[in-house]
């Protein structure tokens, strides 16, 4: 069904993981803090989804660290007209992960046997924030492509 439980912790090491870890408890509560600090500024002003001058603020702070924060996919209502309610952030540490590996360390063959056969690459990396109560995520689509 799409979801695999690991109650004793991943049977595998791989140093992304931590590295993530390690970026969320160093930064995790500084960028939620300057983004409730700028919650005046999340409704979106022309054609730039909520949160998105937030997310622009916070990211020249964390400019020289590798981090970035994104306006993300906003919170939508679920009934009809189904409306943007409020943002969604992605903060990636992608820039960061390249400055300290330069190519991504590769999967692990014991999590590569749990996703299944296929050429599989790091695509981003970094975690999602969203504000407390929000909708749920609008309908999108995160495609990627290539050789």
């Amino acid at each position: 069904d799409g979801l695999v439980e690991f109650e004793d912790g991943y049977p595998w090491t791989w140093e992304l993981i931590p590295f993530v870890e390690d970026h969320y408890n160093k930064f995790s509560a500084l960028i939620e803090g300057e983004l409730k600090r700028l919650a005046s500024c999340w409704d979106p002003t022309g054609d730039v989804r909520h949160g998105a001058f937030a997310a622009h603020k916070v990211s020249e702070k964390l400019k020289p660290f590798g981090v970035q924060v994104y306006a993300g996919p906003c919170s939508s209502q679920q009934e009809s007209p189904y409306e943007d309610t409020g943002p969604r952030f992605y903060v990636s540490i992608t820039k960061a992960a390249l400055e300290h590996f330069g190519d991504a360390p590769p999967m692990p063959k014991e999590l590569a046997a749990v996703v299944g056969p296929g050429d599989w690459r790091v695509r981003g990396l970094g975690w999602a924030l969203a504000p407390p109560h929000s909708d749920p995520q609008v309908l999108h689509a995160d495609l990627w492509g290539g050789p």
